[in-house]
Protein backbone atom coordinates (compact mmCIF):
# COMPACT_ATOMS: atom_id res chain seq x y z
CA UNK A 1 0.00 0.00 0.00
CA UNK A 2 1.48 3.45 -0.96
CA UNK A 3 1.33 6.06 1.35
CA UNK A 4 -0.69 9.65 0.75
CA UNK A 5 1.83 12.69 0.59
CA UNK A 6 0.48 16.64 0.35
CA UNK A 7 2.98 18.76 -1.09
CA UNK A 8 2.56 22.24 -1.47
CA UNK A 9 4.61 24.43 -4.32
CA UNK A 10 5.58 27.56 -4.07
CA UNK A 11 7.50 30.41 -5.34
CA UNK A 12 10.91 31.43 -3.59
CA UNK A 13 12.24 34.95 -2.02
CA UNK A 14 15.36 34.97 -1.11
CA UNK A 15 16.16 31.35 -0.82
CA UNK A 16 12.81 31.03 1.54
CA UNK A 17 9.27 29.69 0.39
CA UNK A 18 7.07 32.89 -0.56
CA UNK A 19 3.85 31.71 -1.00
CA UNK A 20 2.76 34.65 -2.63
CA UNK A 21 0.68 31.38 -4.91
CA UNK A 22 0.64 27.75 -4.07
CA UNK A 23 -0.09 24.65 -5.62
CA UNK A 24 -1.24 22.15 -3.88
CA UNK A 25 -0.76 18.10 -4.77
CA UNK A 26 -1.80 14.86 -3.06
CA UNK A 27 0.89 12.08 -4.40
CA UNK A 28 0.56 8.66 -3.37
CA UNK A 29 4.10 7.06 -3.13
CA UNK A 30 5.93 4.63 -1.67
CA UNK A 31 8.88 7.25 0.27
CA UNK A 32 8.98 10.59 -0.17
CA UNK A 33 11.77 10.52 -2.44
CA UNK A 34 9.22 8.82 -4.51
CA UNK A 35 6.69 11.29 -4.27
CA UNK A 36 9.33 14.22 -5.34
CA UNK A 37 10.00 12.29 -8.31
CA UNK A 38 6.63 11.95 -9.36
CA UNK A 39 5.92 15.57 -8.76
CA UNK A 40 9.46 16.25 -10.61
CA UNK A 41 8.00 14.37 -13.46
CA UNK A 42 4.75 15.81 -13.52
CA UNK A 43 6.00 19.76 -13.17
CA UNK A 44 9.04 18.82 -15.29
CA UNK A 45 11.30 20.81 -12.66
CA UNK A 46 14.45 19.33 -10.80
CA UNK A 47 14.33 19.29 -7.10
CA UNK A 48 17.07 19.04 -4.22
CA UNK A 49 16.20 18.28 -0.98
CA UNK A 50 17.07 21.31 1.12
CA UNK A 51 15.86 20.43 4.71
CA UNK A 52 14.11 17.82 6.13
CA UNK A 53 12.90 13.71 7.18
CA UNK A 54 11.61 11.01 6.21
CA UNK A 55 8.35 12.27 7.01
CA UNK A 56 8.32 16.09 6.20
CA UNK A 57 10.80 18.09 4.28
CA UNK A 58 11.64 21.22 2.14
CA UNK A 59 12.37 21.09 -1.09
CA UNK A 60 14.14 23.96 -3.96
CA UNK A 61 14.50 23.40 -7.42
CA UNK A 62 17.94 23.85 -8.95
CA UNK A 63 17.04 27.15 -10.27
CA UNK A 64 16.64 28.13 -6.81
CA UNK A 65 12.51 29.77 -8.31
CA UNK A 66 10.36 27.41 -6.39
CA UNK A 67 9.91 25.20 -3.38
CA UNK A 68 8.04 23.23 -1.80
CA UNK A 69 6.81 21.27 0.96
CA UNK A 70 6.31 17.96 1.22
CA UNK A 71 4.35 16.36 4.47
CA UNK A 72 3.39 13.18 5.11
CA UNK A 73 -0.45 13.07 5.22
CA UNK A 74 -3.30 9.70 6.30
CA UNK A 75 -6.63 9.21 4.49
CA UNK A 76 -8.70 11.03 7.31
CA UNK A 77 -6.40 13.77 7.39
CA UNK A 78 -6.72 13.92 3.47
CA UNK A 79 -10.46 14.10 3.07
CA UNK A 80 -10.47 16.85 6.06
CA UNK A 81 -7.59 19.16 3.81
CA UNK A 82 -9.20 17.67 0.71
CA UNK A 83 -12.82 19.81 2.07
CA UNK A 84 -10.40 22.86 2.69
CA UNK A 85 -8.20 23.57 -0.06
CA UNK A 86 -8.36 22.82 -3.90
CA UNK A 87 -5.63 19.70 -4.89
CA UNK A 88 -4.05 18.18 -7.78
CA UNK A 89 -4.45 14.50 -7.79
CA UNK A 90 -0.69 13.05 -9.12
Amino acid sequence: MQNQYIVELTDLFCGELNHSYVTRYAIAANTIQGAIGKLAKYTGLNFRKYYGDDEDAIYHTTSKLRGCTIDYIDNEDLKEYTNNHTINYI
